[in-house]
Parts: structure tokens; C-alpha cells; sequence
């Protein structure tokens, strides 16, 4: 019933953020043709903009749409200028210009909307709005990956940054982490891949599963409690899985996976789902294959600046361990570890969440420190 609780919160401030006056700037359909005609780009600003005070950017990109019916409402417009970068995943003219022939061109859909394209509509807007300052950023999980090449790329254009859960599945792969998976159990059948995608982002699992009985029987308790509240949480919508920008973000992350990938070896079931989903971009490259814009994690060693990871560790998504591996590349990063699932909605509901945000970005050592001892109490942080 805690958990039910605590969704039902958090669902309650879905609109907090909507009421935003929605604006656009113009960018290159291609930011690498010197020639490409203008596409809007739009953005919201919280409560306006003020020229006097630093700018936050939010990103959540069209995969974290997918999950995040909810946005934790994040209480930081007083002293900030808080605004919710929407890019081109949104873009109509994006989808008649993938469409221009009457049939999709998945080609020209990967080209136009990878992350590269997406991370120089952030640098584009900046520019264009702000001037030559810097920008602090806060990502999603999805997103984080938009938000990190951006950082590879202008390294000296972003002055803090928060990234959550970032789903790297190219470095957990890299590092050889294992993913998570109901090993020869038959709890596996009781699941189709989008109810275990749904089950994975919104439960956690407090120690690795094996295939003791002892953690069969902790895992089939989390499936029982999971069916009791599931219906609180909407399915993945399928007309949204269908958006061109979904699709080329699932992609992009099943791809970084299984690039090289041995057929001898069992996919996780996150990154099947995800292929399946994106089965006409998949079958355009293999016909066909165009570039791949990967991460250049050596680039993100010129950051100077501070980042912060908020990393769940019962994480059944991607492997907490790639956290750690992302830090490798990361100067002197703040690790938030939180005992809680991938959707993080127990951390979303307390009111500590706001604090780590506000002393973070206000370089408030002691009002960090105050909110991971109050995490801690509650049960929150490692």
C-alpha cells in the first residue's frame, strides 16, 4: 500500500510544469548541411525568464515520454530559470519530411533525429537564447545519453549537470555487466515483454537474483505485490511506441548493444523489447547501413564542471555497476546511490529530492549533506 501511495502522489503533480508558456526557435533540419532548411524547436520556460538568473535546462526525451506519465514537479523557477527543452522529438515537420514521399523514410528518420542532431538543437537554442553563458542540465534516463554527448561535444558550455539512471547499455556491455534476468525461472512466462518492461522500470530487487530458492520466492512475492498495484500505472501506450522519434531512440539504444552481438549469446529482454519496437529501423540499416552516431565517453574527461549520477541501485533496467563505469570518465563526479527502483518514485515523493536539486546547483555543501543524512534515515540512500 506504500507504494501505492506513493505513485498516487507523485501522479498528482503531473500538470505542474504543463501550464508553461510553449515557445520555438528555428534550427537546421541538418545541422550538418550548411544549406538545410529550419525546423521549430520548442522549449517552456517555468514562471518566465529572468536575464539575471542561471538557467536549468530539463531533458526528457521521446523514450522517457514513454514511461514518465508522471514528472516529479521540481520546485527551483525562484532562483533559477527552469525551462523544459522539448527539441525536435515533437516535430511535426520532422514527421512530414520523414513521410514526404508517402512511406517512411527510416533513413533520413535516423539521420534527422539521432542524438547528435538533438544535442545541437540544445547547443542552437543556448545560443540563440541565452547567448554564449553556460547552461546547467538535468536528464532523464533516455535522455541522458543526448545530454552527455552534448557534454562531449561543448564541454565548457555546461556548468553542472544531473543525470538519472542514464541508460548506457553500450558501456554496460562494453564493461561485460551482466543484465538482469529472471534465470531459468518460469516467472519469465508469466510476463509478455511489455508487462516485464513495465514490471523492471517501476519494481526493484534489493540483492541480485540468482537462482536460489530463496530468491525465487522474494521474486515471486515482488510479482504478486506488482500485480496488486500494476493498474495504477498506464500501459505503454501503442500509438506512442509508433512515433518516429520513439522509435529511432529505441534504435539507438538497442543497437549500442548489440552491435558485434554474437548469436550464441541470450539477449536481455530490455534490449529485445526494444529491437522489436524498432524493427524498421533496424531492418533500413541492415539493408542499407548508414552512420552511427556513437559516445565518446574519453571526451567527457574535458568536463570541468560538476555532475551528479543518481543511480538506483535495484535497478532491473540496466546494471548499476555501469554507473561506476560511467564515473571512470567523469572528473571527481557526486554519486547519489538510492534504494529504490529505475522510476525512482519513492525518491520523487520526498521532499529531500528537492533539496539535493537546490543544494547541488547552489554549491550548498552543508544543505547536500543535510538531505543524504535525511535519505538515509528514511531508508533511501546507501
Amino acid at each position: 500500500m506504500k507504494i501505492i501511495g506513493l505513485l498516487f502522489m507523485i501522479t498528482l503533480t503531473v500538470q505542474a510544469t504543463l501550464g508553461a508558456e510553449v515557445d520555438y526557435v528555428l534550427v537546421p533540419l541538418d545541422h550538418n548541411d550548411a544549406n538545410s532548411v529550419k525546423i521549430k524547436v520548442e522549449y517552456a520556460f517555468v514562471n518566465g525568464f529572468d536575464p539575471d538568473k542561471e538557467t536549468i535546462v530539463v531533458l526528457s526525451d521521446a523514450l522517457d515520454g514513454c514511461f514518465m506519465n508522471f514528472l516529479p514537479q521540481l520546485d527551483l523557477s525562484k532562483k533559477y530559470n527552469v525551462v523544459y527543452f522539448q527539441g525536435r522529438s515533437k516535430s511535426q515537420e520532422v514527421s512530414q519530411l520523414v513521410n514526404y514521399t508517402g512511406q517512411r523514410n527510416w533513413s533520413n528518420a535516423y539521420k534527422w533525429l539521432n542524438i547528435d542532431q538533438q544535442a545541437k538543437d540544445l547547443a542552437w537554442w543556448r545560443k540563440e537564447v541565452l547567448g554564449d553563458g553556460q547552461v546547467h542540465l538535468i536528464a532523464y534516463p533516455s535522455a541522458s545519453g543526448i545530454a552527455l554527448h552534448y557534454l562531449s561535444v561543448f564541454p565548457d558550455k555546461v556548468g553542472k549537470m544531473i543525470i538519472i539512471n542514464p541508460l548506457l547499455f553500450d558501456l554496460q556491455r562494453n564493461m561485460n555487466f551482466r543484465p538482469f534476468e529472471f534465470l531459468g525461472d518460469v516467472i519469465q512466462e508469466l510476463y509478455s515483454l511489455e508487462k516485464w518492461i513495465k514490471f523492471a522500470w517501476y519494481v526493484g530487487l534489493d540483492q541480485p537474483f540468482d537462482d536460489s530458492r530463496r530468491k525465487k520466492l522474494v521474486m515471486q512475492n515482488k510479482v504478486f505485490q506488482f500485480n496488486n498495484w500494476q493498474y495504477l500505472i498506464p500501459d505503454i501506450n501503442e500509438d506512442h511506441l509508433n512515433e518516429i522519434a520513439v522509435k529511432v531512440r529505441l534504435f539507438e539504444h538497442s543497437r549500442n548493444y548489440l552491435y558485434d552481438h554474437l548469436s550464441s549469446r541470450s539477449t536481455p529482454k530490455v534490449i529485445r523489447w526494444m529491437n522489436n519496437n524498432s524493427q524498421e529501423l533496424w531492418e533500413a540499416y541492415l539493408n542499407n547501413p548508414f552512420e552511427f552516431v556513437g559516445m565518446h565517453y574519453d571526451r567527457l574527461t574535458e568536463f570541468s564542471g560538476k555532475l551528479m549520477m543518481v543511480c538506483s541501485t535495484q535497478n532491473l533496467i540496466i546494471n548499476p555497476k555501469t554507473f561506476e563505469g560511467l564515473a571512470e570518465f567523469i572528473p571527481n563526479p557526486t554519486m547519489l546511490y538510492i534504494k529504490d527502483a529505475h522510476a525512482l518514485h519513492k525518491l520523487y515523493a520526498q521532499s529531500e529530492w528537492t533539496q539535493v536539486l537546490q543544494s547541488f546547483f547552489g554549491n550548498d555543501v552543508q544543505g547536500q549533506i543535510n538531505a543524504f543524512e535525511n535519505l538515509q534515515s528514511k531508508g533511501l540512500i546507501h
